[in-house]
């Protein structure tokens, strides 16, 4: 993972590396927040776990008005021309065959956002200082930065079938993935208190989708997308989403997927934590250690199965295999907290091959 040292003064290119980090892709050298630069410092903390959200927030704003006033120069930031490039290379090559999406069916569950569930649940539960009473919703607001009062629709399972066709993807919406990026951002701080970079995963991957697809509106839609941390989206769920893509089929075959989306009926938080969270008072007859009981946006598992179906012959292969269970999805977001842990992320991650011999030597020694 690259390291960027850079001046404050240089602030298109700080706001550039800042939106880079933000979006998982590099780290801030600690010279950086040396040099006076106290964006970059805060979202070294924030890797670290210890930046509050509504700085993450804050810091994410400014990080995008950089790149967007280097924008406006003569020549293009490096931003854009990464942003450039990187659209460039998703799409399709000419000829390639892909998949397009004839069937799509959901099942779902409508849900609050989790910060307007936190605060009915506070509200409800008679533990805060009557005279702060009326302070639980602008704490909360301030806190996270999150406005959202309505019900959105989870899913709990979806059943698609794909087949081979030249496709032509549809325009992407990214609006539905940061509003159920940022749920898994609340949630997952009001969980551990750790602070993690979330965005709206899709379950079948936008790439599949032809424009001309019946259900083409669900692509992008909250129907189709469960929050996911950059690590997991990017390097376990994308092991499937690239399956299901390059699974080879047949001119007369389709296949039919399935998969269940598995969570945690409740989140449970206690009370004295939430009130020291949100610096509000309890009541003098509080049980700090009562919970609160908020609806779960966080997967703890998600399986995929499948069946490869020749038009002629019925099914002719069936598996139920690709599992990301509890473990995989919460060793994704569980703190690091000894050598032993650290060597063992290590091991198991894209980044092991760019480790030197020599300092993998000294890891295996700490």
């Amino acid at each position: 993972m690259p390291v960027h040292a850079i001046p404050e003064s240089r602030a298109p290119q700080a706001g550039a590396a800042a939106v880079s980090l933000m979006r998982g892709r590099s780290r801030p050298d600690a010279s950086a927040s040396r040099a006076g630069n106290p964006g970059l410092d805060a979202l070294a903390r924030q890797a670290a776990g210890s930046a509050r959200i509504g700085q993450l927030r804050a810091l994410q704003a400014r990080a995008t008005a950089h790149a967007g006033s280097a924008r406006a120069g003569r020549h293009e930031a490096p931003a854009a021309t990464a942003q450039r490039r990187l659209a460039a290379a998703s799409q399709p090559e000419a000829g390639v065959v892909q998949r397009n999406v004839l069937d799509f069916n959901v099942d779902y569950e409508e849900l609050l956002p989790p910060t307007q569930d936190l605060i009915n649940e506070l509200e409800a539960s008679d533990a805060i200082d009557e005279r702060h009473n009326g302070e639980i919703t602008k704490q909360v607001r301030d806190f996270f930065g999150s406005k959202g009062v309505k019900t959105v629709p989870a899913p709990a399972s979806i059943a698609a079938t794909l087949d081979n066709q030249v496709n032509t993807p549809p325009g992407r919406n990214g609006y539905y993935s940061g509003v159920i990026g940022n749920f898994g951002r609340d949630q997952f701080y009001i969980k551990t208190g750790q602070a993690e970079t979330f965005e709206g995963g899709h379950i079948i991957p936008h790439s599949l989708w032809d424009a001309a697809d019946g259900a083409v509106g669900m692509a992008d839609h909250y129907k189709n997308l469960v929050p996911m941390s950059r690590t997991l989206n990017v390097e376990n769920w994308a092991k499937r989403e690239d399956w299901m893509r390059d699974k080879e089929l047949e001119d007369n075959e389709t296949l039919e997927v399935g998969i269940d989306i598995t969570r945690e009926d409740y989140l449970e938080p206690t009370v004295g934590n939430m009130a020291r969270m949100l610096k509000l008072r309890l009541d003098a007859n509080a049980d700090p250690t009562s919970t609160l009981r908020l609806d779960n946006w966080l997967p703890t598992k998600l399986n995929l199965d499948y069946q490869r179906v020749n038009a002629d012959n019925g099914m002719i292969e069936s598996e139920d295999e690709f599992s990301s269970d509890e473990e995989d999805l919460q060793n994704t977001f569980r703190p690091i907290g000894t050598y032993s842990e650290l060597r063992e992320a290590l091991r198991d991650s894209p980044f092991r091959h760019r480790i030197s011999s020599a300092l993998w030597s000294q890891l295996n020694g700490l």
